[in-house]
């Protein structure tokens, strides 16, 4: 599992631009392509992240969940909000039906 960075407080890594990174290792040109290991390796390091990590479909796969899982959290407190807010809205309509009538016309 990817581990947060104490320096930057990221801790996902930026894997289009680790692709665009590594692309550049075909350079002709030797000291481009050095360039771009290390920079690709300064972007494994910064998330606090190993090669194997960031190559194991593990890796990949518990980051996906850990994405999705706080995303449905998010998105179950989102839905309870709206059906609570719901819920007192129908009874107010309920509890003063001429209020309702009135408010249509």
């Amino acid at each position: 599992m990817i581990e947060p960075n104490t320096t930057t407080g990221s801790d996902e890594l930026d894997r289009d631009k680790l692709a665009k990174v590594l692309g550049m290792l075909a350079s002709p040109h030797d000291g481009e392509s050095l360039a771009a290991g290390r920079a690709a390796d300064a972007l494994v390091r910064a998330v606090g992240a190993t090669w194997e990590t960031v190559l194991s479909d593990s890796g990949i796969a518990e980051e996906a969940c850990r994405v999705l899982l706080t995303e449905n959290v998010e998105l179950r407190f989102e839905n309870e909000n709206f059906t609570a807010g719901s819920k007192r809205c129908f009874a107010k309509r309920t509890a003063h039906p001429s209020a309702a009538l009135r408010s249509r016309s």
